[in-house]
């Protein structure tokens, strides 16, 4: 870790030198061509610059994410859609999970496991780890392609504007960009010049609070932000009392539970305690830059919530100390510059992720005693750009990149907490159950397998755009991979954009992308040791009756997409639009019931073993009616979306995705009044583990939910604001993760709501 740690601040202290040597040998002679650096706006600064025509959003902003470089929303070979710090505000959004439920063909199943508690599909792609989160272009979600929440652990009120890019985009950003981009454009201190707080309570004790300051000082801007959130989570057996018959009428009345997912009659007796599932999430930052070229910045996200989410409450229990939480770290280095018509920009980055030492599981799969869980992955990155363009409207860019990992993937069930301080703490834990001697003394002991790991990942890139006729825009690229793990993967695009004229714009994409198996995958592990005994009742062994087990030969996964997108407006205020994908996914990794599997010298009467066996079609689409309108102190702005989705995995119903969604909103503004409603429609999403009588899976009811958010400016400074989730108190159903313990549909919030205050300093 510290070798690390030197290597960064070696690398930030070269930069800054570089950066100044130039500046000074130049300063004299540097008179920069408009024309160039308009064409090399993959500098972030210039981004910042633009103010947006919010009128117009969605033919005149600018993005970065598409191209690695910075273009009109029009032209970027993408379906892209951007939210912009105005529209935080106005929609009253706190997380950049509030921003991904409002965009199409982004379905989140909130509540719906373990690890990540929402769980994200992206055009029938199901995974919170299918999916890259960056920060002005430089990744921040984990590396390693691990499973990590997406929800309150990730702060928004530093951002410019958010660039959300559906689906694959391997060809530039490599590993796990294989449904989409999500890229956090965040302002500077030089801009923000000042602080703003932003701090709420809700029902359920419910607190959200959030920070951003910024300064400047010459060439030198520092921004700072942070966010905190808890909530108690509202009392499930109270709003959904057929749901949870058995916590009331089993487990409150005499502590019951089922010892075995596998044999329903017969049951064991736990010590009672309160209902709790209580979430708590960090999240703060820094970015410090120098000049316009040289950026140094650190993030930090933390979320924990509870281990029984979308369990059934037959298999597990509601205890406030049951848990899982996930620590993410990013510390970074970014140097660009402008020579001519040459661009370069260099990233160094370090990432680091870790379970909570003290998550653990109280529930069938650890016997009801406490099961410990960690994990630990970090990873040094070095990627180096360039762009050089040849006229105003031809440009080539390429790129390599270099990755050196090193983790210890998710342990199984451990019975202490992890402990790096002890001596050889890998080698002292065993399964749960597993530490009693036979009728002879033997100590019968099974210790766990802890799998360290190390890899390299090797990538090259390179794409070429051009305007070959007027208004006709072509854009080639290529990325090859090479990991020490899993050998090599090249992924092509293609995007040919026609926009005959300002009203009318049509995109024909190609692109191709792979899924890294993650170590979390590939080596993870649970299940339950039940002890045989003999006629004395004395413990003679163990049996397995479940057991997940790890495969180290998994293979990347791969993404065919193909798609075409058409926008028309017939005047400045009205917009349509319409996109159509198809996707078509191999090797994909499923969970694979087998026989046949020995593990620990015992048989496994079934082992649920992770394998390349599975292939899968999504296809689909969305259209859309964007309508603006100011008359007087009224400006409304509203947004009417329906999505389509299909597919088939393995030839079955495809899990996790509703066929039809319908999202509506309306932004409402009346001199210092904000008034922002929405509606969401989604139909059926499938669990998949449970069928009917017929054979068809199951999964939750349709449903619609209202929000509401009202603010009211009392000074320029001063916003007072109010929020409603699930307005109309409806109760409603997300699909879990399929697993054999789980609700098909897991119960949703009630109507929440809270208050608070914005203020500008």
């Amino acid at each position: 870790m510290n070798k690390i740690y030197y290597f960064l601040t070696l690398c930030i202290f070269i930069f800054f030198e570089i950066n100044y040597s130039y500046s000074q040998d130049n300063k004299q002679n540097s008179t920069p061509d408009s024309t160039i650096r308009h064409s090399f706006e993959a500098n972030l600064q210039e981004l910042l610059k633009e103010e947006v025509d919010y009128e117009n959003l969605w033919s005149n902003a600018r993005v970065m994410t598409a191209s690695r470089s910075v273009e009109r929303i029009g032209t970027a070979p993408a379906t892209i859609y951007v939210v912009t710090d105005e529209q935080i505000r106005q929609r009253g959004y706190t997380s950049l999970e509030d921003v991904l439920g409002d965009i199409p063909e982004i379905e989140i199943q909130q509540k719906a496991n373990t690890y990540t508690n929402s769980y994200y599909s992206i055009r029938g792609i199901g995974g919170n780890e299918r999916f890259v989160i960056l920060q002005d272009g430089i990744r921040i979600s984990s590396i390693t392609g691990v499973l990590h929440p997406v929800q309150h652990n990730f702060a928004i009120y530093h951002a410019k504007q958010i660039e959300v890019i559906l689906g694959p985009a391997s060809a530039l950003y490599g590993a796990d960009a294989f449904s989409g981009i999500i890229n956090i454009i965040t302002k500077n201190g030089a801009e923000l010049k000042g602080a703003e707080i932003n701090s709420s309570f809700g029902r359920f004790n419910t607190a959200d609070n959030s920070f951003v300051a910024g300064a400047a000082i010459k060439d030198i801007s520092v921004l700072i932000y942070g966010k905190q959130y808890y909530s108690a989570e509202p009392n499930f057996p109270k709003f959904y009392e057929e749901d949870f018959d058995w916590y009331i009428n089993r487990y409150q009345t005499n502590g019951e539970v089922l010892a075995s997912q596998f044999v329903p009659d017969v049951t064991k007796t736990v010590q009672i305690e309160p209902f709790a599932m209580p979430t708590q999430a960090y999240n703060v930052g820094t970015k410090v830059g120098v000049g316009e070229n040289f950026t140094v910045g650190f993030t930090y996200h933390k979320q924990i919530h509870s281990t029984s989410v979308a369990n059934r409450p037959e298999y597990t229990l509601f205890k406030k100390d049951i848990r899982y939480g996930t620590n993410l770290t990013n510390i970074y280095s970014s140097f660009q510059r402008t020579i001519d018509k040459f661009y370069f920009r260099t990233i160094a980055s370090f990432n680091s992720f870790t379970v909570d030492e003290n998550s653990n599981f109280e529930n069938v799969y650890s016997a009801y005693q406490k099961g410990y869980k960690y994990a630990s992955e970090s990873t040094f990155q070095f990627d180096q750009q360039f762009q050089y363009h040849f006229t105003d409207n031809t440009n080539i860019t390429f790129g390599v990149l270099f990755q050196n990992s090193k983790a210890l993937p998710q342990t199984g069930d451990l019975p202490l907490s992890y402990d790096a301080n002890v001596l050889k703490f890998s080698t002292q834990q065993y399964y749960i159950g597993t530490n009693v001697t036979d009728s002879l003394g033997n100590d019968l002991s099974i210790f766990q397998d802890f799998y360290w790991t190390q890899y390299q990942n090797y990538g090259v890139y390179a794409q070429f755009k051009t305007s070959f006729a007027e208004r006709l825009y072509l854009t080639l690229g290529t990325r090859y991979d090479y990991n020490t793990r899993y050998k090599g993967s090249f992924n092509p695009r293609v995007g040919l954009v026609f926009s005959p004229d300002a009203k009318f714009n049509i995109k024909l994409l190609y692109g191709e992308a792979f899924l890294a198996p993650s170590n979390q995958k590939t080596f993870q592990q649970f299940g339950d040791f039940i002890p045989t005994t003999n006629n004395n009742n004395q413990v003679t062994g163990f049996t397995l009756p479940f057991f997940h087990l790890p495969n180290l030969a998994l293979r990347p996964e791969r993404n065919q997409t193909i798609e075409t997108n058409v926008s028309y407006a017939p005047t400045n205020n009205l917009r349509f639009s319409a996109d159509i994908y198809h996707n078509k996914l191999t090797d994909v990794i499923t969970d694979v019931i087998q026989f046949d599997k020995v593990f620990k010298g015992i048989e496994v009467e079934a082992a649920e073993v992770p394998t390349n066996q599975g292939d899968a079609v999504t296809y689909g689409g969305t259209f859309q009616i964007i309508y603006h309108k100011k008359i007087g102190d009224w400006k409304a702005h509203t947004n009417l979306a329906y999505s389509y989705s299909d597919g088939k995995l393995n030839g079955q119903q495809l899990p996790l995705s509703a066929m039809h969604t319908l999202r509506l909103m309306g932004e409402f503004s009346y001199k210092n009044f904000d008034f922002t409603p929405s509606i969401l429609y989604r139909t059926t999403s499938y669990h998949t583990t449970f069928k009917d009588d017929a054979g068809n899976a199951l999964g939750n009811d349709p449903f619609w939910v209202a929000s509401l958010y009202a603010g009211y400016h009392l000074k320029e400074k001063i916003t007072i604001f109010t929020r409603f989730r699930n307005l109309l108190d409806t109760r409603y159903y997300n699909t879990s993760v399929p697993n054999v313990t789980t609700f098909v549909g897991v119960p949703q919030d009630p109507l929440r709501w809270n208050i608070g205050i914005n203020w500008k300093i």
